[in-house]
């Protein structure tokens, strides 16, 4: 059965009021604020909006991003997420929706992860069980829960709202604070905010280090690892990477260790020891497989076939690449599936496979549209695409 429109719109309408709430404006207000603009906002319509009951024009939209402040790619990114409702889970218990929705970022499931999460918080939002405290902190965990389940999806601007609010209390735990700090410290990391994302980190260990909390101390050290990796010091990040698995074999199906066995496989890579390195992704995906995690195993997959390919161990590279590619497009992962393609279309380009390579080139154009995160291999595509645009012959006007 297809959705009406109110069902549809659910979260942008609630993400138009909590824009609103986090203002501090009225309905009016609004509807004052957006006069100046070519496509005003009338103080019931945007009532409706936020019930869920109509959907904004992409305009109107604009102008509500204007009034806001707010990127209108957030309004975009919020229409495309109303697509997971379905998700929902029909449960009143806020608990169960966060055991729900943990249980399907291990399985790399981020739409159900998102929807859990998204009724655990809303659930805890209106609840008023507990001390105020309990209830600030239940209420920041959730939000770190939904905004890694937003990261994963690509939203990262709509991801760093909610860790930003979640910050923004002052009663929350030093390790709910520390989750949240982690958090942001990846989507200033994707952005390419090294120094940002650094500082972050660093507070994220501190913070998880006065919890007493080793699994967080660990996702804080894999995190600041990350950041050490991109600013050249891999064997500083592996010494890290190394330091946060030994405080994970004490959890039980840790979703952080494959990650961080991947990217020990990353810094084996770069200091040359290659046999280590595909040794770490195997064990990676192994462990992803194991576990039901099909994001890690399509992670390890990748890592391995581009370690192998840029060994110019071309043969051995295409069958992680073409595997890796398989899973990621099945489940709509949009890093892995851009990077196993980028591989496969530069072994076909040097196998002068003529067809397949357009073939690839044209995945890779559609593919690009949809990853919002910096990595060396998109800068060079980035690269080629202009280089191809500045080659083709311009248009000449024919004379009058």
């Amino acid at each position: 059965m297809s959705k009406s429109p109110q069902e549809k719109s659910s979260f942008l309408g609630s993400y138009l009021r909590q824009l609103r709430s986090k203002a501090g404006l009225s309905l009016r207000q609004v509807e004052a604020l957006s006069r100046p603009f070519p496509d005003p906002v009338a103080f019931d319509f945007l009532s409706r909006a936020e019930s869920g009951h109509v959907i904004p024009s992409p305009k109107k939209l604009v102008t509500l991003a204007r009034v806001y402040e707010v990127p209108a790619q957030n309004f975009l990114d919020a229409l495309e997420l109303t697509q997971f409702d379905a998700y929902t889970p029909s449960t009143r218990d806020a608990e169960e929706c966060r055991r729900l929705g943990i249980e399907s970022l291990r399985k790399g499931d981020f739409a159900r992860a998102f929807a859990c999460f998204r009724r655990g918080l809303d659930l805890l939002r209106s609840a008023s069980a507990g001390s105020d405290a309990e209830r600030a902190d239940s209420i920041a965990r959730m939000r770190n829960d939904y905004a890694l389940s937003l990261m994963k999806l690509g939203k990262h601007r709509l991801a760093q709202n909610h860790l930003e609010q979640a910050l923004s209390d002052p009663r929350i735990s030093d390790f709910a604070a520390s989750l949240a700090l982690c958090n942001l410290s990846s989507v200033a990391y994707q952005v390419d905010q090294l120094r940002i994302a650094e500082g972050h980190a660093l507070a994220a260990v501190r913070l998880a280090r006065r919890a007493r909390n080793d699994e967080q101390i660990a996702r804080s050290l894999i995190t600041l690892a990350n950041v050490r990796f991109d600013l050249k010091e891999p064997r500083l990040a592996a010494g890290m990477y190394r330091r946060a698995l030994k405080l994970l074999e004490s959890v039980p199906a840790s979703i952080d260790a494959a990650a961080a066995t991947i990217n020990l496989g990353n810094c084996y890579h770069e200091l040359g020891q290659h046999e280590r390195a595909h040794e770490s992704y195997r064990l990676a995906a192994g462990m992803a497989e194991q576990s039901g995690n099909t994001f890690h195993t399509s992670s390890a997959l990748m890592s391995l076939g581009r370690s192998l390919y840029r060994m110019g161990r071309i043969d051995e590279a295409r069958s992680p690449l073409i595997e890796s590619r398989l899973i990621a497009l099945r489940h709509d992962y949009r890093s892995q599936s851009f990077h196993s393609t980028y591989y496969l279309w530069r072994i076909a380009i040097e196998g002068h496979v003529g067809s397949e390579a357009l073939e690839l080139f044209r995945a890779l154009k559609h593919l690009r549209l949809r990853v919002d995160q910096r990595s060396e291999e998109i800068l060079l595509f980035d690269a080629y695409l202009r280089e191809v645009s500045a080659r083709k012959p311009r248009k000449t006007k024919a004379p009058a």
